[in-house]
C-alpha cells in the first residue's frame, strides 16, 4: 500500500492519496505519519482519495484493525471530519463496512463518498 500526504493550506484540509492493495499494518503506518506531519492538529479534516486503492482480499479482521487504529488515536484525530473516497463497488462496500463499525465509537465524522468534488463540498461544509 502506497500513500501520499498533503495540506491544502488555503483551505486547511489533509489529502492523503492511497494506493496499490490495502493493507492494515499499512494502514497504521501511514495514520502515525498523518498524526506527525507538521501541520497536524486534532479536529483537523483529511480527505482521503482511494480511488487507485484496492479492497480486494480485505476481511472482516482487516476492517476491525482499521477502527482499532483510529480509535487508539481518537484524541489526536479529534472531531474533524473524514471523507473517504473510492470507486469500485466493492470497495464501497468495505468502506461502508469501516464507518458502520467505526461511526459510534470515534469522535471524528465520518463519511464515503464515490465522487471527490462532493466529498470536498461535504469536507468544507458547515452542515453534519
Amino acid at each position: 500500500m502506497d500513500w501520499n500526504i498533503g495540506y491544502v493550506t488555503d483551505a486547511q484540509y489533509f489529502v492523503v492519496t492511497t494506493a496499490g492493495n490495502y493493507d492494515s499494518r499499512d494502514h497504521q503506518m501511514m495514520i502515525a505519519e498523518i498524526l506527525s506531519h507538521d501541520a497536524w492538529q486534532p479536529n483537523a479534516n483529511t480527505l482521503f482519495d482511494s480511488r487507485e486503492l484496492s479492497f480486494v482480499g480485505s476481511e472482516l479482521a482487516d476492517i476491525f484493525a482499521a477502527s482499532a487504529t483510529h480509535q487508539a488515536n481518537d484524541q489526536q484525530i479529534g472531531t474533524g471530519r473524514t471523507a473517504m473516497v473510492v470507486v469500485r463497488p466493492s470497495d464501497l462496500g468495505v468502506m461502508r463496512q469501516f464507518q458502520l463499525i467505526s461511526e459510534d465509537v470515534v469522535s471524528s465524522k465520518l463519511q464515503i463518498f464515490e465522487d471527490v468534488d462532493l466529498a470536498i463540498d461535504w469536507l468544507l461544509s458547515n452542515s453534519n
